[in-house]
């Protein structure tokens, strides 16, 4: 039994995922009679009646006190001649890095959603990250349907009602996936969840490569020899007497020996320790790299990044480049996976608080300074604009300068009333306002009813091929319910822009009046990297 197959059991919080899992390793006859007499006693202790599955996960004391999973649990069990791990993952937000790092680890997921809750904003998190730490089979799993019954069997218009939202979800990501309504609690459909996994499992090792990329941890001499061990990156035990690479000096070596706990012994005499990388594949060295990023708490001036056995700090960080003290080495991560993501570490509190994805290596360059991207929101008020655009802002590490039509309107616009002349003015000026701010390198959003389409047509004119117009689409009904501002009663705003015109100059649109505000935002996010206006 030589094949590990890794794959993460995720999604938000008490939707079931280690409830599934449970019933996974019982019915693969995977839970020991001990285990299972502790599981039963917790459960009891909680005022079950009967075995609470998720039990056989949840390790710690925290967590078996709020019947919650807030630390990856790691689980094996043996099924058709193949060792399975499984990392439980949090669903609870401020928990989401140690999903993130767990995902770097996998190679497949499992996302469960709960019938009764559906679609919630951590499970279009855990899809985002899935995404980003390139896992590509996806097995959904719609849990509790037994907790949804009508006449005594399960209420499949309610099921067919949310795989038909998951897969509109689906469509804005790349996963060869399969939605499967299950009960861990009767036992139903695990049958196919693991044929499923199965098929992952099949798939994965059609594709895998033979890689080994160790990076150096240290070295111990004892009798006379050399004996190197580090961290296995890529690939599993290294084969011997043959050629390798060291790096980051490029020279050849080769692995004469390795010993049943994994240390090697070099052929060559040549100096190696912590920082060095043995490999038979292809690795970059550079410490100016180009990077994808998400983040757990806000970034501050003094971070660090570790990547294999090496730690340095981060001279500075942009939207899509990072630039390090000293050369790590690594790879794009849609070459290598497990040698393509660090984790970024806040040197004060020495927590970490993002994880990064390699997504090139990108050589020194002096650039001229750029015009920024001007991101114009229009739509009617209470179409949903400044939440997208709020949306929009936490997505970049250096912030964009926010420019609100209302706020404005209370200072350099408060001249302005709501005639259509000087709604024409009001538009104008921040158009101009805009284009000072992208002239220096700032990215700029605004958000804006800016009604009249020849207008912003003369605005797209002005702002040049920066200029990025969304169209946020939610009928004045609705809008007139999501009226938080009060404009539509205050002012009559309604008779305002009862005319709105929405203009051949729109790049995209977020239509509101059915997605949820989750969707939307992602829909977003998704539409402006597909169109290169974001990295």
């Amino acid at each position: 039994m030589n094949n590990l197959f890794k794959f993460i059991c995720c999604g938000s919080v008490d939707d079931g995922k280690s409830t599934l899992i449970g019933r996974l390793l019982l019915n693969t006859g995977n839970v020991k009679t001990d285990q299972l007499e502790d599981a039963k006693k917790a459960s009891i202790k909680n005022g079950a009646k009967d075995i609470e599955l998720g039990m056989l996960l949840d390790g710690l004391l925290d967590e078996r006190a709020q019947q919650i999973t807030i630390d990856v649990a790691h689980r094996f069990f043996n099924y058709k001649n193949t060792r399975y791990h499984i990392l439980d993952c949090p669903g609870h937000e401020q928990y989401t890095k140690n999903m993130a790092i767990a995902a770097a680890e996998a190679n497949s997921a499992v996302l469960v959603i709960d019938l009764m809750k559906g679609i919630q904003k951590q499970t279009i998190k855990h899809l985002e990250i899935c995404g980003l730490f390139q896992i590509e089979n996806l097995c959904v799993c719609i849990t509790k349907c037994d907790l949804a019954k009508k006449d005594g069997y399960w209420d499949f218009g309610r099921i067919n009602k949310l795989s038909g939202e998951i897969k509109s979800l689906l469509k804005n990501f790349n996963f060869n996936y399969e939605i499967i309504p299950v009960s861990a609690v009767e036992n139903i459909n695990i049958d196919k969840v693991l044929g499923k996994i199965t098929e992952f499992k099949d798939l994965y090792i059609s594709k895998k490569q033979d890689n080994n990329i160790i990076h150096i941890q240290d070295c111990r001499f004892h009798l006379g020899q050399r004996y190197y061990w580090g961290h296995y990156t890529s690939g599993g035990v290294p084969q011997t007497n043959r050629k390798y690479t060291l790096y980051p000096e490029n020279i050849p070596v080769t692995i004469v020996s390795v010993t049943d706990n994994g240390l090697i012994t070099i052929k060559e005499n040549v100096d190696i320790s912590r920082g060095h990388c043995i490999a038979n594949t292809e690795v970059l060295v550079n410490d100016t790299i180009k990077h994808y990023s998400v983040w757990f708490e806000e970034p501050k001036d003094d971070l660090l990044l570790k990547h294999g056995t090496k730690t340095v700090k981060v001279l500075s960080l942009s939207n899509n480049t990072i630039t390090l003290a000293e050369p790590i080495i690594f790879n794009n991560i849609t070459d290598v996976k497990n040698n393509g993501f660090a984790i970024i570490i806040d040197n004060k509190t020495k927590k970490t608080i993002g994880a990064t994805v390699f997504l090139t290596n990108e050589n020194k360059t002096i650039e001229t300074k750029k015009n920024g991207y001007i991101y114009w929101f229009t739509g009617l008020s209470g179409s949903g604009k400044t939440t997208l655009a709020k949306h929009l802002i936490d997505y970049f590490t250096i912030k964009p300068v926010l420019l609100d039509a209302d706020d404005i309107r209370m200072g350099v616009n408060a001249d302005l009333g709501y005639t259509d002349e000087d709604r024409i003015k009001n538009v104008n000026r921040i158009a101009q306002i805009a284009k000072l701010i992208s002239s220096q390198g700032f990215n700029v959003i605004v958000t804006c009813i800016s009604k009249n389409a020849q207008q912003r047509a003369q605005i797209k004119k002005l702002l040049g091929e920066k200029y990025v117009e969304i169209f946020v689409n939610r009928s004045l009904e609705n809008c007139q319910k999501y009226d938080k501002k009060g404009l539509y009663k205050s002012i009559g705003l309604d008779k305002i822009i009862h005319n709105y015109e929405q203009g051949s100059t729109v790049t995209l649109e977020i239509d509101t009046n059915e997605d949820s505000e989750e969707i939307s935002k992602l829909k977003l996010i998704n539409q402006l990297k597909e169109l290169k206006r974001i990295e």
